[in-house]
């Protein structure tokens, strides 16, 4: 994973934790195109994968080349969904290129002058393997760094904090911290995606599944704010 600095002092005042901005509430993107898939999918014969990302409009290449399926997604937001997959498929993520831009301003003298897109990193040819279960109809996938790393627990957090020349920003610095807010905060990001989800298949054989979840998350989110 490439990443561009130009001036640090310039990113840092333009970096603000992502993982504190709050998700819109339109539905998913339609896939931009899906080969191979299932006819007919319902709770009971697929799996609908679901997460979130760091950055918005990432676009993920999804593959199981077992089945001969592919997902090309568009992370508009930060949810993402794949369409239904297969009962333990083996799927990767391939080709997730990405540039993020930011508005910089340079001054020279006495005059300022604004970039409109100073590149503050850019990453390409990423890729992870995803295994879908095959005991449950709806799988959280969690978050998903910048950096190419899960960080749905403490040790993964912990791991990107200390890996060297990592960019890390709007995460837990410490294990107390994480207790504290960080698991709450997945439980949420969680639930807007179900919320996306449950726009998106109003009305479908997904409905009661999607809304079950809800009610499951909701129950989690409420024992976690007695903490």
């Amino acid at each position: 994973m490439k990443k561009i600095l130009k001036s640090v002092a310039t990113i840092a005042a333009l970096l603000v934790p992502v993982l504190m901005i709050s998700c819109a509430s339109t539905p998913l993107k339609e896939p931009l195109y899906t080969n191979g898939m299932i006819e007919n999918a319902t709770p009971e014969n697929s799996v609908i994968v679901y997460g979130y990302t760091s950055e918005p409009g990432i676009k993920l290449m999804y593959v199981d080349e077992a089945n001969g399926w592919q997902a090309l997604i568009d992370t508009d937001d930060r949810e993402f969904a794949l369409p239904p997959a297969h009962k333990g498929a083996k799927l990767v993520l391939k080709d997730s290129n990405w540039v993020k831009h930011a508005p910089g301003v340079v001054q020279y003298g006495n005059r300022i002058v604004t970039e409109d897109y100073l590149t503050v990193y850019s990453g390409e040819n990423d890729e992870f393997n995803v295994t879908v279960p095959t005991d449950k109809p709806l799988y959280f996938m969690g978050y998903r760094s910048i950096q190419g790393a899960d960080i749905n627990s403490w040790e993964e957090v912990e791991a990107l904090i200390n890996r060297p020349g990592a960019l890390v920003f709007g995460v837990p610095k410490s294990k107390e911290e994480y207790d504290t807010w960080y698991p709450q905060y997945l439980a949420k990001r969680e639930m807007d995606c179900l919320k996306k989800l449950q726009a998106t298949y109003a009305g479908t054989v997904w409905e009661a599944t999607i809304n079950e979840r809800i009610a499951e998350v909701n129950e989690t989110l409420a024992e976690l704010k007695k903490k």
